[in-house]
């Protein structure tokens, strides 16, 4: 992995395991499907920076390290826990898979599965990531996230499409 200040490549991505992941994720092949426990053994804080340096923009997995779970969410890399054998059975390579994170949906092969995603989670992922929002907040970000929990889900849509994920926006706190 190489480092330039507080940029990371994203060259370095599974290169030993996947040497053509890189490419693919720039290709447009934005989301990693994984199995239990992703990311076990990547505690640090570059590991998610690694993967959106490569171009990747989301994570769906049965579980994740914590440690790893934590440093994504922070990060800004959309991490969706999904339990479903039938969506992992129909999620192989080069699948095309979308997101629609508003109204919580992956498609895949034409099925849909819901997801979970809290809206503190949601507002975070909006903003870039708790390390950006506490770096544009301080220590008020946690009244911010504490308001953006109560608040309830936005009808905003921007329908933009980028590589295989559709993306939703949700404008869930009006000043971030």
């Amino acid at each position: 992995m190489q480092m330039d200040g507080n940029r990371v490549s994203g060259r370095g991505a599974f290169c030993y395991y996947r040497p053509e992941f890189y490419d693919k994720a720039q290709a447009g092949s934005t989301i990693v499907v994984a199995g239990k426990c992703f990311g076990s053994g990547s505690s640090r804080e570059q590991a998610p920076i690694v993967l959106q340096s490569a171009g990747i923009q989301a994570v769906i997995a049965r579980s994740y390290a914590f440690i790893y779970g934590r440093n994504q969410a922070n990060n800004g890399l959309l991490g969706i826990r999904l339990d479903s054998d039938e969506f992992y059975a129909l999620a192989e390579e080069d699948a095309e898979i979308s997101l629609d994170i508003r109204n919580r949906i992956i498609t895949c092969a034409g099925k849909e599965f819901s997801f979970e995603l809290d809206p503190i989670e949601e507002a975070l992922l909006k903003a870039g990531g708790l390390l950006s929002v506490y770096n544009r907040y301080g220590t008020l970000l946690f009244r911010n996230l504490q308001s953006a929990a109560s608040l309830p889900r936005a009808n905003h849509d921007s329908g933009k499409t980028n590589g295989f994920i559709k993306v939703v926006s949700v404008d869930v706190t009006p000043d971030w």
